[in-house]
């Protein structure tokens, strides 16, 4: 009976719940008597922590978890932990389907109305909300900061892709619904929707360059040692200013092939400048004064 209690512990992160003891053959005034000497630590009612298992986040999260009841499962913070796209949070968060609201102290419960069973995965032991309906609930709490490094770890890792969260937004927008906007607007930030397609791209890009008087000696020059790499623009000899639309070079061959064709015009003695749309958009004063301060200082002789 003990090395099945000792597995079962281990096997949860050093935690028990009453029914799981009471099942191995352990009689209520035993239990106690664990606590009383302090064998077990009483977490939540009915969840102990075995005495010598190390307190951790995770362990947190699974006696949470167990204290909640059939049904729980890792959310918000706790979920984005899980899938290693942000650090561990404050405190454990799980999420409900009403109308269940159970209370469990020191952990966040949220309630929901449409946590479907296909949006649950296990994951490392413990079920949590897949990675895209993690990121909708994420975009509720977190700041915009937050919110784009979230975004970015789970596109870096291939948890998911951005016609994959397009797809959970469409789903899941309704009025009322919360997060659905916010990542919304995080993809926006990021470029990786409404970005203007190349042809758009590269007319902006002229207009400003028109607008802020910087020279252009040519566009669409052919680079390389062999003419096989193309460049936006070249200012003037040695600086080349390349616009990436990002979401037309996501995919990671697009993004290794962007990578090898810079790495050669730097070692060709080039200076690469990348500007995103939003760089025009947002901060063309001062993308134009670093521009400026490079033609005056020249680039290759």
């Amino acid at each position: 009976m003990e090395r099945a209690l000792g597995r079962l512990a281990a096997g949860q992160q050093g935690v028990l719940t009453r029914s799981q003891a009471r099942a191995a053959g352990l009689s209520d005034s035993t239990i106690a008597a664990r606590i009383r000497s302090g064998r077990w630590e009483r977490l939540h009612p009915g969840v102990y922590r075995v005495a010598g298992s190390v307190p951790s986040p995770k362990q947190a999260l699974v006696a949470a978890l167990m204290a909640a009841g059939d049904g729980a499962v890792a959310s918000h913070g706790s979920a984005a932990h899980q899938w290693g796209i942000l650090g561990p949070p404050r405190r454990p968060a799980i999420t409900v389907l009403r109308p269940r609201n159970p209370k469990v102290a020191g952990c966040e419960v949220h309630r929901s109305r449409d946590l479907e069973t296909g949006r649950v995965r296990v994951w490392h032991s413990i079920a949590c909300t897949d990675p895209l309906r993690t990121l909708v609930d994420l975009a509720q709490m977190l700041p915009a900061v937050a919110l784009d490094e979230a975004v970015n770890a789970a596109l870096a890792t291939r948890l998911v892709t951005v016609a994959a969260i397009q797809a959970e937004l469409a789903r899941l927008s309704r009025p009322g619904r919360g997060g659905v906007g916010h990542l919304r607007r995080a993809l926006q930030r990021r470029g990786l929707v409404g970005g203007p397609n190349p042809s758009v791209l590269e007319s902006r890009g002229s207009a400003f360059l028109r607008r802020y008087a910087i020279p252009v000696l040519a566009a669409e020059q052919r680079a390389g040692p062999e003419g096989e790499f193309r460049v936006d623009f070249v200012l003037v000899p040695g600086i080349i200013l390349e616009l990436d639309g990002y979401v037309w070079h996501f995919s990671p061959e697009h993004k290794q092939r962007d990578e090898a064709r810079r790495r050669r015009l730097l070692l060709d003695g080039n200076h690469v400048f990348i500007a995103t749309w939003q760089d025009l958009r947002d901060n063309p004063r001062q993308l134009a004064h670093q521009l400026l301060q490079a033609v005056a200082q020249g680039g290759r002789g």
